[in-house]
């Protein structure tokens, strides 16, 4: 087995506390002794029975499949982080359920209070993707998606998030903007581009659903999902490599 010197270099540099190699001095890895930073929620929640809706203007077959990832993915983190009890997320199913019910249009042209009531729900959590890009050429990939994110009170159609008081921005309503992405990756070549599209949109919207939960609870930066977890991927796909002839 041939073990490339950037793998091994990333494999030491991933090794936590000191390392010993054949008898020579023990050596640390470079962020050993960091510490993981808290971030705290932006807005927490109310314990209450909430919905997350993920929509994007003029969506296509595959933008579609998108927000429905994005939207499942976000209910996820909110329950197993408990940002809201899980009892109170409102299953991602139902909302496809009434979108199907009342038609794409008619269900994007609905007030997002409104939606929040037909789900039974007393607070919405509206995410609007306004760019998903690939950004892939032949052998790399940078995945990114622009999202703008609201917070709407079902029960008197108020704005939680931002801040009721919060400026419009080109006569639109306030929104929190999120830029979700991937570092850039080495494209699979066993994969049809179809099946690496669909691969890549996945991890995308599954980096999105976590981005927009993570408003809304406190987090360390060494949580899954981070730059950690990033690296630890790509130093998988390097042992991959080095196992081809």
């Amino acid at each position: 087995m041939r073990f490339r010197r950037t793998a091994c270099a990333a494999w030491l540099l991933l090794m936590i506390g000191p390392v010993s190699i054949g008898g020579c001095a023990l050596i640390e890895a470079p962020f050993a002794a960091a510490k993981s930073r808290k971030n705290p929620a932006l807005f927490p929640l109310p314990n209450r029975r909430t919905v997350v809706v993920v929509e994007a203007q003029g969506a296509d077959a595959l933008t579609e499949q998108f927000t429905r990832q994005v939207a499942a993915s976000t209910s996820q983190q909110l329950a197993d982080n408990a940002a809201v009890a899980a009892s109170n997320v409102v299953p991602a199913n139902e909302v496809v359920a009434l979108k199907e019910q009342w038609g794409a249009d008619a269900f994007r042209a609905m007030p997002i209070d409104e939606m929040g009531r037909r789900l039974n729900a007393e607070t919405v959590v509206y995410v609007e993707a306004s760019r998903v890009s690939l950004n892939a050429d032949a052998s790399f990939s940078r995945p990114e998606a622009q999202l703008q994110v609201r917070v709407v009170d079902t029960m008197t159609g108020q704005r939680l998030f931002p801040q009721p008081d919060a400026p419009s921005i080109g006569g639109r309503a306030p929104a929190y903007p999120v830029v979700a992405g991937r570092s850039f990756e080495t494209l699979d070549p066993s994969e049809t581009d179809r099946t690496s599209e669909a691969r890549m949109r996945r991890d995308l919207a599954h980096s999105a659903g976590l981005s927009v939960a993570r408003l809304f609870y406190d987090w360390q930066d060494d949580a899954p999902g981070t730059a950690a977890e990033a690296e630890k991927r790509r130093l998988e796909a390097a042992r991959r490599r080095d196992r081809e002839p």
